[in-house]
């Protein structure tokens, strides 16, 4: 998937391209591995997905046979070899999610770690 655009807007790129290496798209395929149907509290099934994923596109269609998945996580729409084959070309679109899943730590954004200074503290 690298490398992810933190903005999604940058002119001089493929739109289907930037939505999809992006930050928004990695974040909502690790929460689908986390907390998805499918996925949630299945650890070993994840990493067998991985390992699937390594070997290619044809491990991929075998491993959903064997786990009874209809399709992996969509990532785009435009990309309808990712939830099939987990491949798009010579791209994957899950490997790098997964690697990530165990470690990464979504921060809050809504929430402010310090307040704000006022214009009277700033002058």
């Amino acid at each position: 998937m690298r490398p992810l655009r933190l903005d999604t807007t940058e002119k001089g790129l493929d739109t289907t391209e930037k939505e999809w290496r992006s930050w928004p798209v990695f974040i909502k395929i690790v929460k689908a591995f986390k907390e998805g149907e499918a996925w949630r509290n299945r650890h070993n099934k994840v990493k067998a997905l991985r390992e699937a994923l390594r070997k290619g596109e044809k491990a991929v269609i075998g491993f959903r046979r064997v786990y009874s998945i209809d399709a992996l996580p969509t990532i785009h729409e435009d990309y309808t070899s990712f939830p099939e084959q987990g491949w798009q070309g010579d791209r994957c679109g899950y490997f790098d999610a997964i690697e990530a899943m165990d470690r990464l730590i979504e921060l809050d954004t809504t929430r402010s770690l310090a307040p704000r200074p006022t214009e009277q503290e700033i002058a």
